[in-house]
């Protein structure tokens, strides 16, 4: 139903019939009419919420195993590539704890008590990670990874862990909807901002 304000509100109607023991018949009935509209809110932002951790914890999730697999598979692999892909692993999984963290501290985002560390972070060299973390993705899908012409002295201020939590939702979502070509990064300095 429509209130006021427009907005839709959900109700849950529920009834129940009097029943006269002395006379043994139906005498009446009983509704009650409940305002649950503020439940069904909570639980389309709870859906939401779980659409989106699932998505988050499978990105790097993802990475690691495709990691692990070119590691497994790969016959002629040098011990170098191999301590350079366990690395991006390590670091992966390191990203995963960080998530699960940030799960785990949901409470004081709902107490509107967001932590935010700003730091300078170098835009190529967190572009260069990226690429690293979503070369198998890229590699499965036969989706070329460019980084454009970054400049290596480029920062930004921003929370690390919030920026690159952005970034790579950005970059899943460019290679989970393109289906061939390439996905690229890029960032240009347009002083004070970046874009």
């Amino acid at each position: 139903l429509p209130a006021p304000d427009g907005k839709d509100r959900s109700f849950m109607l529920s009834s129940s019939f009097m029943y006269h023991q002395q006379h043994r018949e139906t005498c009446g009935i009983i509704t009650i009419i409940r305002d649950i509209t503020q439940e069904k809110e909570l639980e389309e932002l709870r859906e939401g919420f779980l659409r989106t951790v699932t998505h988050e914890l499978r990105t790097p999730l993802t990475s690691i195993i495709g990691f692990l697999e070119l590691i497994q598979s790969s016959e002629s692999l040098t011990d170098e590539k191999r301590t350079e892909w366990m690395g991006i692993s390590l670091k992966e999984a390191n990203q995963l704890k960080n998530l699960i963290d940030d799960l785990l501290d949901l409470s004081q985002i709902r107490a509107g008590r967001v932590k935010m560390t700003y730091t300078s972070i170098n835009v190529r060299e967190l572009f260069e990670q990226l690429a690293q973390l979503f070369l198998p993705i890229a590699k499965s899908k036969h989706i070329e990874l460019i980084i454009g012409d970054v400049a290596p002295n480029l920062y930004v201020k921003a929370d690390s862990s919030k920026l690159r939590l952005i970034m790579v939702n950005l970059i899943s979502n460019a290679l989970k909807f393109t289906s061939a070509g390439y996905v690229r990064l890029d960032c240009e300095d347009g002083d004070p901002d970046v874009s």
